[in-house]
């Protein structure tokens, strides 16, 4: 009995003694305890937001939270259609937003996500659409204007028709029409200016990345016109005339030989003395391609 006595007294004893030294683990106090997650500190995090969420809630009373819930509901449709077509909304007009973060989007604006997609395909398709009519009414008013004596009205026409080829639908306009490919072959042979040159050698150089605008170029006589461009003063001027005659080269029938009565072997070989490792790059693929298999250009 008294050993049991002196056991109870020491246990009284320890746990006095844990409380004096603060080791409390926990078990007898209960003070500190809580239970340890196995998802660390978002735990901590969730707490913060359900907290928040729960002062948000109650901020609104039913009837308001009854009012909300109906304004969003009578404006759902003006809602979807300010994010799949907003230029039918009228100007100024206030619509309600379900959106309280706004780095992320709502489930309305993700739906229209696809739709919006379509819509500025089909806007590209009718813009392809009135670039191509567009073009197709103005080549051959273009065309007698490139035919025109003034030099002045042939440069204004030049640069137009450059800005059409710059253009997708504009450039298959005109590369299918052998009046305007012509036109701007002629353009090149008689016109002096600088300005006018440039713009017809480039409108060129863009037709030369499609097959039919290289065969457009080959018919209207072109490669003897490229040719005597290489000997230009202007870098720009020669830049277009070796890229179109390289495309001729690579892609035409029958664009070997007409280089080579045209002299452009000659020309070419004068280029070997410029700088630019791209530009001589280009050069030296036309001499190969010239020289392959040919003898006399060896």
């Amino acid at each position: 009995m008294g050993m049991q006595q002196g056991r109870d007294m020491n246990k009284d004893a320890q746990t006095a003694m844990w409380h004096q030294t603060y080791h409390d683990s926990g078990i007898m106090s209960g003070a500190t305890t809580t239970a340890h997650s196995v998802k660390g500190d978002e735990d901590d995090d969730y707490m913060k937001t359900t907290h928040m969420s729960f002062e948000w809630e109650q901020s609104f009373n039913d009837h308001e939270m009854q009012a909300m819930n109906e304004q969003f509901v009578s404006t759902r449709s003006q809602r979807i259609r300010q994010a799949m077509f907003p230029e039918t909304l009228e100007e100024g007009a206030q619509i309600p937003s379900t959106q309280f973060d706004s780095t992320s989007s709502t489930a309305v604006q993700r739906l229209a996500e696809p739709s919006l997609m379509l819509k500025q395909a089909v806007v590209n398709l009718i813009n392809y659409q009135d670039d191509a009519d567009l073009a197709t009414r103005a080549i051959p008013e273009l065309a007698k204007l490139l035919n025109d004596d003034d030099q002045v009205v042939v440069g204004q026409a030049a640069m137009m028709v450059h800005q059409l080829s710059r253009k997708d639908a504009s450039r298959h306009a005109i590369m299918n029409s052998p009046q305007m490919v012509a036109a701007l072959v002629r353009a090149l042979n008689n016109m002096s200016d600088v300005e006018t040159t440039r713009c017809a050698a480039g409108t060129l150089h863009n037709l030369s990345h499609h097959r039919q605008g290289l065969l457009s170029i080959f018919k209207s006589g072109g490669i003897p016109a490229l040719v005597k461009l290489l000997g230009s003063q202007v870098e720009a001027v020669v830049f277009y005339a070796i890229t179109t005659l390289h495309n001729l080269l690579l892609h035409q029938e029958g664009a070997k030989m007409a280089v080579r009565l045209a002299g452009g072997l000659q020309k070419m070989v004068a280029l070997l003395g410029r700088g630019n490792v791209k530009f001589l790059a280009i050069v030296t693929d036309c001499l190969h391609v010239l020289a392959y298999g040919n003898q006399e250009s060896k």
